[in-house]
């Protein structure tokens, strides 16, 4: 998975986010925390809409911090 969440290409990032299963491991969450404050509008939007989708709120990510920094972005993308 690593080359998947490294890769410069975007098509790249959807795939990976796009083929995560539920239910989500926690290294599978952090993977979709990174991807929420990805630099492409669509792989965004994409993270976003696969929480959403599967009901995963903010109390599902154990860090505080990552869970701070979700909010931020949230509120400012």
């Amino acid at each position: 998975m690593n080359i998947m969440t490294h890769s410069r290409l975007r098509d790249v990032r959807k795939a990976a986010l796009y083929h995560l299963k539920t239910p989500y491991s926690e290294m599978a969450l952090m993977f979709i925390g990174k991807r929420l404050r990805d630099k492409d509008d669509e792989v965004r939007k994409l993270a976003y809409s696969k929480l959403f989708k599967n009901g995963i709120t903010l109390e599902n990510f154990k860090s505080k911090e990552q869970r701070m920094l979700i909010m931020k972005e949230g509120l400012t993308d």
